[in-house]
């Protein structure tokens, strides 16, 4: 299984870290002969922000996994991690020290992981560069006639010699990468090709949403209908975007999962991050066909096989404890992990509240997707599982926050803790609260209104309004969700405020730092896009929006921000 990651800036660099150090330490797992003492270090779980005293400066990840997880993670003799980065700013320094290496800051822990597959792409101004160079090798060419030759790039090669290519490097057995990773979908179809040029497995997408096209541009070939795609982005939108102009055919489709954190991370410079404050990640997987018509949300983990089992037998811990003397009968068991909760037969097969990894199907189409999400689960991250439907409200509420508060901040050049209490920020965050709100409830009193789909319902083919909608307990009458009222949206914008108040936003670091472009209409140009489609009227957003392009041009001010 070969795991991708695109875009390594904090978040991409936070879960390519843990992703890697997991399956190095299932890895040592599986050598012969480690020590009592040693097996018990590599169970220890970091999830309280602690490390060993034993193995100071080192963050251990939690190989402490509940059964269900355990049972659908990949071969990690036959796993990768690659890094997808783009040359112009990685290239020199890549090569010059750590070409393959993530480096992690957490409590003031600086610790490293290796053996990382690297994969560098031009960049956008890489590739003009290039185009302009091929014209002026025309131009030169047609002066001096037919005395010079070409070499044809790829890209303009015709499907026949794209095939036969592939033919000629096609293999029948595995051809691993030099970390062992063998493509999952390679194997299941029975054709392997270089790892470079192989199908990818999975993709986790971290890299801003107004660069995800061309970023993804470069490497589009490779993906496969099998492939599994994990967006984990600000903003929304992204999602029907790649399905308008990538992907049409839904049944030629890879399977999508979106997933949204709360981490705290900063980059103090490239493949060097700083984790500064735990969060949660919340994911859900997109619906498809190939789920049948149950979905993939049908089932429940038992409540038993929540939690971790020790790797020794419970009889001979037991028998060890009996017959320890003195102090030892109160130290901790050399094999033995965080206490487990016991429970009786019948509360064991009860069903949690846990989403089942049985609940997708075990068929060749989703296999990458179940170990996707498996993988996923295994991160020491506070990572939950929750139906499409939660995250949509989860995603919605945060988008109406990331609407308030960033370009907010960015315009004004503070923290997020300097809008509240302002009244002239605290009366523009109420506006765009607002105005979502109404164009919410326009979209649920339209498909309330009719039972097929109106073209402007189409224009967010991921966004279902059906998950907007909730029955009143009193009178059993639809509403919109009272998560997404005006009123609850802005005491929610207030609390995030108050909750992140030493932070700087990301559309100001992306301000500050001359980025070029902003996630602004993936924000406040979400909203005011499906403001259009309804015929709300979203002067706050439009404002706040042409704004920060305006902003970002340069074209005003001192030019510091």
């Amino acid at each position: 299984m070969r795991y991708h990651v695109l875009g390594v800036g904090s978040i991409g660099s936070l879960i390519a870290f843990h992703l890697k150090r997991s399956i190095k330490l299932q890895r040592k797992l599986l050598q012969p002969g480690p020590s009592s003492q040693s097996r018990r270090e590599l169970l220890l779980s970091n999830l309280s922000n602690k490390r060993p005293a034993s193995n100071q400066g080192s963050i251990v990840s939690s190989l402490s996994l509940p059964p269900y997880v355990q049972s659908e993670l990949p071969d990690p003799l036959q796993s990768s991690v690659t890094l997808h980065m783009r040359r112009r700013p990685f290239g020199r320094s890549a090569k010059q020290r750590f070409a393959n290496s993530i480096i992690l800051e957490q409590d003031g822990v600086r610790d490293i992981e290796g053996g990382f597959q690297t994969d560098f792409t031009a960049s956008a101004a890489d590739i003009t560069a290039s185009i302009v160079r091929d014209n002026r090798l025309q131009e030169d060419e047609d002066d001096t006639g037919a005395g010079r030759f070409t070499i044809s790039r790829g890209t303009n090669s015709s499907s026949s010699e794209d095939a036969a290519l592939r033919e000629q490097t096609t293999s029948r057995t595995p051809v691993p990468d030099h970390d062992g990773g063998v493509s999952l979908i390679s194997t299941l179809e029975g054709v392997h090709s270089q790892p470079r040029a192989g199908p990818i497995d999975s993709l986790i997408i971290t890299t801003k949403c107004d660069s995800t096209l061309s970023a993804l541009e470069a490497i589009r070939h490779r993906l496969h209908p099998w492939s599994t795609i994990v967006l984990l982005q600000n903003g929304m939108g992204v999602l029907e975007m790649l399905f308008d102009r990538f992907f049409k055919d839904a049944d030629q489709r890879p399977n999508f999962v979106l997933a949204s954190t709360t981490h705290g991370c900063w980059k103090k410079g490239p493949l060097d991050v700083v984790h500064a404050s735990m969060g949660t990640l919340h994911f859900g997987i997109v619906p498809s066909a190939r789920a049948g018509s149950i979905g993939f949300e049908s089932s429940r983990v038992p409540l038993g096989q929540t939690l971790a089992v020790p790797q020794g037998p419970m009889s001979r811990r037991r028998r060890a404890a009996k017959n320890a003397r003195g102090w030892d009968r109160f130290s901790p068991d050399a094999d033995a992990q965080d206490a487990v909760t016991e429970l009786n037969p019948q509360d064991a097969e009860a069903p949690s509240k846990m989403l089942s990894l049985s609940g997708i199907p075990d068929q060749p189409s989703l296999r990458t997707l179940r170990t996707t999400v498996a993988a996923l689960l295994s991160l020491p991250l506070q990572v939950e599982w929750e139906t499409i439907r939660d995250f949509q409200l989860r995603s919605l509420r945060k988008l109406v926050i990331n609407a308030c508060i960033n370009p907010l901040t960015a315009l004004a050049d503070c923290k997020n803790g300097d809008l509240f209490g302002n009244p002239a920020a605290m009366d523009a965050m109420w506006t765009v609260c607002l105005e979502a709100g109404m164009v919410l409830e326009a979209q649920v009193r339209e498909h309330l209104a009719s039972s097929q789909a109106s073209p402007r319902q189409t224009a967010s083919a991921a966004l279902s309004a059906e998950d907007l909608i909730l029955r009143s307990t009193e009178t059993g009458e639809p509403m919109l969700h009272p998560s997404l009222t005006p009123q609850a949206l802005y005491q929610e914008v207030q609390r995030v405020a108050r909750l992140t108040a030493a932070n700087w936003s990301s559309m100001h670091s992306d301000l500050k730092n001359k980025r070029g472009s902003t996630e602004i209409d993936y924000i406040n140009g979400y909203i005011s896009a499906l403001g259009r489609g309804y015929n709300i009227d979203t002067t706050a957003n439009d404002l706040l929006t042409n704004l920060i392009k305006l902003k970002t041009t340069r074209a005003t001010g001192t030019n510091r921000l």
